[in-house]
Parts: C-alpha cells; structure tokens; sequence
C-alpha cells in the first residue's frame, strides 16, 4: 500500500473554513479549547474530570441497545467499561445514511478510532473508547435515501416522515435486491449480503437495524454506536431545553459568536433559532415557535401555553429532539467525551459554540479534523504513470490536463503543404517537356497531377482523424481516472459508497484504511489499492 499526502488547499475542493483549521491557522485560536495533538488529549482527559456524566445510565442504555441484536458477552463487557471514571469517549456523529451513504461515513469511524487507540498506546492511567452516534433524529429524508456503488446511483423512496431512525425497513427490500444484483456472487458479496441480511432483517426500525450494520462492519475495530432517540438520554437534556425556551441563551450567545467569528474572516454556519429543539410524533419531526406566549408546531395545530410546554418536557423528554444548535451539547452532557472528530462543515458549527458551551457549563471538547481520503486502484495509477501524468496533475481543470498531454504526446499538425508545393513544381517540369514532344498530353497530365494531389489530400485528412482519435481516447483514459477521485468535479469521499471498493478487498479494506488513517495529520491522504 502506498500513500500520498496533498494540502487540502492544493486540491481546490475544500472550504476556506476547512482550510484555516486543518492548517492551525491562528485566528481561529479563540474559538476553540484545545489544539487538536494526542498530546493534547491527555489535557482535555485531566479537565473532563470535571464534568461528571451518569455513567451507570449510559453503560445501561447502550447494553440495552447491543441486546436488540448480540448476545456476545465480550461485547457487554467492553461496554461496561464506561462505568470506569478513567475511561472517556472520542466521539463522531453522523445521520443513518442508506447502508452508510458516501465514503466519509466510514472515514469518520476510522478517524475516532485511530484517534482512540493511539491514546490508549500512549497512557496508562487513562482509556478511551471510540462511539460513533447514529443520528437517527434527523427527518432530512432526502439527504441520506441514496448511494452510489460503482457509479449506479440507488435511491430509496418512502414518504412516513418523522425522523428518520424510526422508519420501517419493509420499503427497503427492493434497494436491498438492487444492491445484491450489483454486488454479484463473488466471496467478499457473500459476505457483504450476510452483514446486510443479519442487519435489516426482524429489526423494529431503520435506526436498530444501521446501529447493528455499522457493527457489523466496524464494531470488532473497538467502535460502539449508539442512539441518542432515548429517553434515559432525553432525561439529562430536560434542564437545557427549558433554558433554551426560558432564557434563549443559545439563541443569544451563538449570534454574538458568529459576528466575532465573522469578524476574525470565516463564513458562518448554522441558523440558531430562538427555539432550537422539535417536537417528535411518530411521523413528524416539528420545529416549534412562540407567538405572544403561545406555543405551536410549524406544521401542525399542536400549542401549548409556556407552563404547559415546560411540564410537557418535564414528563415526556423523549418528545423533544434538539437541533443542530443544542445537539453537541445533548452528545457532551450523554458521553464522558474528550474530543469530536468530523469533517471541515461541522468543524465550523461547533467552533462557533465555546461560549455557549462555558454559559451552560458543559465540558468543550476538543475538535479533530476527520481523515480525508481518496482511493486509486494499481490499475488506474498504472495509466497514470505511462502517460507521465502524477495525482497532483489530476487537480487541474480537464483542458489544462488535455494541454499537459498534447504538450508531451502531440505531434506536430499533420500539414503536406510543402509536400503538395514540391509536386506542383514536379508537374510544372514534366509539362515543360511534355509541350515540346506534344502540346496535347499537358492537359492530361495536368490530369493526373490533380488525381495525385487529391488523394493525397485525402490521406492527410485520415492521417489527422487517426491522430485525433488516439489522442482522445488517450486524454478520456485519463479523464476517466480524475472522475473515479472527482466524481461530478467533487471528492469521492462525499460521493461513492464503501461497498465499491469492499467488494474487491474484502476485509482487510477497513484495516488498510485504519492503518492509513491519523486525524491528526490533517492533509488529504491518497491511497494506492
């Protein structure tokens, strides 16, 4: 396997966000508590200390959660471990995309476990345990019906509505069967069908079924993952709610934030509302606003007068699911969390959050750049390197790379000109001495030379339609080969599906990724597979 690492500003596809934090750009220092190092991770374990969490509530709920689908005692014992005041978490996020979604998904699960098992090599005192939380909350239905394997693009149509988590999966086995069709019959699609098979089948809903898939996949590289659709969970939250509806503080100090933070030259991110939870029914997930002390759903005749709306949470939390505002606050006052790992977008949403999280007393953790990455098969890097072309030559618009290839491969235009000229005066001579033997065969010579030159014109004509077509094919060889790393001129990682790449490596795909991967080397990593 071989590696090689660009600068996210090289590849022109990453935000200028993205960009200042991957580099350690220095103006962003007030928007964060630690400078995402593993050193640094020993120093944020020291002050979370500090921020108690209820352990025994989380080592409960999510063994309740591994029942829905293992039995494996190891397993519940690993969980267990939480218990341990000395063990944290390093968490990512993300929704339940179909069967994972674009390749970044996984990425972010490699990250936070590279990430947590180069801390737990380097202390003793401390352990952390990789979790990834499922999202399951989100109702964007759209962002998240769909993957693309090898190309095909798969889309899953259904209409209840609500969050997401809680669909049924009965609408997904006709994706199921197209996906198997494309996966074919070899030995790594058999095994792939199998995951998939003990994942989707007697599971309550979507949620259960992607929590038990992402184990399937990644759970014996150390990662937990869990719902955070949980009442017990819900319980902890219902104080931060009520400030949210009392006394707006997020409201208030995330707009402060976002005007120092444009101010210090970045784009803002999230929306924060005065309100920044929903409402849940089975098939809704409904935002809710105040209107002279009334409060109602957006989409619904649901309201409720403020005490009303205040006991609702108080009695049935699990009612209420926070938006992206409040929902890093849920996951940090949940998990014993040292440190986020995501991509350069919810980088830039939390960095906006340090006061808000120091107003409600809620431990910051610390920000880590997931891993970026692009795969290139032997085959294409091959093509590459007989044509003299390199990965970094693949960044340039296509008629800068058609311009590189003519510039070392196109021959000179294909022009008979002083070829034609040379013949034209080869004629002039032969009918000189044609006119003094007989005036009469000048014409027919003429004749002749005319044929001759006109198939001659003919031939360049081929000759130039011969070249253009070698060099295109050539130049499309090489066109195909950036689309496979930019698909639709974007990143891959935000496009293809793992199973693209599963299917040829098997197993050891997700080891060779882990073994590639370090969140802390914040450059986009190419890999040779």
């Amino acid at each position: 396997m071989n590696t090689l690492y660009f600068d996210f500003k090289s590849i022109g596809k990453f935000s200028d966000n993205d960009i200042a934090y991957s580099s350690g750009n220095k103006k962003l220092e007030p928007f964060y508590s630690f400078f995402p190092s593993q050193e640094n991770l020993l120093n944020a374990a020291e002050k979370r200390k500090n921020f108690t969490v209820d352990r025994e509530v989380l080592v409960a709920e999510i063994t309740r959660q591994y029942k829905g689908f293992t039995d494996h005692e190891e397993i519940f014992t690993y969980i267990s471990k939480l218990k341990d005041p000395n063990v944290f978490t390093i968490t990512t996020a993300h929704q339940p995309n179909l069967l994972t979604g674009p390749l970044y998904f996984i990425y972010k699960c490699l990250s936070a476990i590279k990430a947590s098992g180069e801390f737990n090599k380097r202390n003793s005192q401390y352990e952390t345990i990789p979790i990834l939380v499922l999202g399951g909350e989100d109702h964007d239905f759209e962002e998240l019906n769909h993957l693309r394997i090898f190309g095909k693009p798969i889309v899953w149509e259904d209409e209840q509505g609500g969050a997401i988590g809680r669909y049924k999966t009965a609408s997904l086995q006709p994706i199921i069967d197209e996906i198997y069709q494309i996966l074919g019959d070899s030995e790594n699609a058999q095994l792939l069908k199998g995951k998939i098979e003990k994942a989707f089948n007697g599971k309550e809903n979507y949620g259960q079924s992607m929590q038990h898939f992402v184990h399937e996949l990644l759970g014996h590289l150390g990662i937990l993952v869990v719902s955070m659709d949980n009442k017990a969970f819900k319980k902890r939250m219902i104080p931060y709610f009520k400030d949210d509806l009392l006394n707006k503080s997020s409201h208030r100090i995330v707009n402060e934030v976002q005007e120092s933070f444009s101010e210090a030259g970045f784009d803002k991110q999230a929306f924060v509302r005065p309100i920044n939870f929903f409402y849940l029914t089975k098939n809704s997930r409904d935002r809710i606003e105040e209107n002279n002390g009334t409060y109602s759903l957006v989409n619904s005749d649901n309201n409720w007068s403020q005490d009303e709306l205040l006991h609702e949470i108080e009695t049935n939390p699990e009612n209420f699911s926070p938006n992206v505002i409040l929902r890093p606050i849920y996951q940090e006052v949940i998990l014993p969390n040292l440190a986020y790992v995501g991509g350069g977008g919810e980088i830039s949403y939390w960095l906006e959050r340090l006061s808000q999280f120091e107003e409600l007393k809620v431990f910051f953790p610390m920000l880590i750049r997931r891993d970026s990455i692009q795969l290139i098969s032997n085959k294409d890097l091959e093509i590459l390197q007989e044509y003299h072309f390199s990965i970094e030559d693949l960044f340039l618009p296509d008629h800068k790379l058609t311009e590189k290839y003519l510039s070392e491969f196109g021959r000179d235009e294909i022009d008979i000109s002083k070829e034609l000229q040379a013949i034209d005066e080869l004629e002039k001579k032969v009918q000189e001495k044609a006119e003094v033997i007989d005036q009469s065969l000048v014409a027919r010579i003429g004749a002749q030379f005319a044929k001759f030159k006109n198939d001659l014109q003919g031939v360049e004509k081929r000759l130039k339609k011969t070249e253009k077509q070698s060099h295109d094919r050539n130049i499309k060889k090489i066109n195909r080969i950036k689309s496979k790393l930019f698909p639709n001129n974007g990143l891959q990682e935000r496009s293809d599906n793992f199973m693209s790449w599963y299917i040829l490596h098997g197993e050891g795909f997700f080891q060779l990724l882990l073994e590639a991967a370090n969140p802390f080397d914040t450059r986009m990593k190419t890999i040779e597979v």
